[in-house]
């Protein structure tokens, strides 16, 4: 808030929205010097509502004005993206779906990286690589700016053997067993 020389203020930090300052002038404690805001530290996450009061000199207390903070350190719940398919979707192209809850602020955002860029989705997402040989990141973002990074990585495809390699490997297997039966008879 904007300092008025001469001027005292009365301030309360609470959980309650009704809570208001006393009457009593509140001074800095400490080498703190009024600044026109304060500081609070080691808060819980919640939702805390800041009051405070103005009076001028020879003036009666002016009325309470409150702001509304939001504190949350704590990152969206874990989530797992998933791949989908529907004929009757996005003309049969496959999409991620995916969702998440913040319980102190929500969710604002999500943001998707299938391609090395992060770019704002929506869910669904229609994938831009529909052949899944490449790991996708999801980002969810709170309305405290905390994030959760989830990722889907295909499953790895089985490699086919080419058939020329099978019939060697089948012909060294044999001509082994051959020379160990020719060294038996012997």
């Amino acid at each position: 808030w904007k300092l008025i020389e001469g001027a005292q203020y009365s301030y309360i930090l609470s959980k309650d929205p009704l809570a208001g300052p006393d009457l009593v002038p509140d001074k800095p404690a400490g080498e703190m010097i009024w600044m026109g805001d304060i500081k609070y530290e080691g808060l819980e996450d919640g939702i805390y509502y800041f009051s405070l009061l103005q009076k001028l000199p020879g003036e009666n207390w002016f009325m309470k004005v409150t702001y509304r903070a939001m504190v949350d350190s704590i990152k969206p719940e874990e989530f797992t993206p998933e791949i989908g398919q529907d004929m009757a979707l996005f003309e049969g192209r496959k999409f991620l779906s995916f969702i998440t809850t913040d319980q102190t602020s929500g969710i604002d955002h999500y943001e998707i990286n299938e391609t090395g860029t992060w770019k704002i989705a929506q869910n669904p997402y229609v994938l831009e690589n529909q052949s899944l040989n490449n790991k996708i990141s999801v980002k969810a973002i709170d309305k405290a700016g905390n994030e959760r990074i989830t990722e889907y990585v295909p499953e790895a495809v089985p490699q086919k053997i080419p058939s020329y390699l099978v019939i060697v490997f089948i012909l060294a297997i044999i001509g082994f067993l051959g020379i160990i039966m020719l060294k038996k008879r012997r």
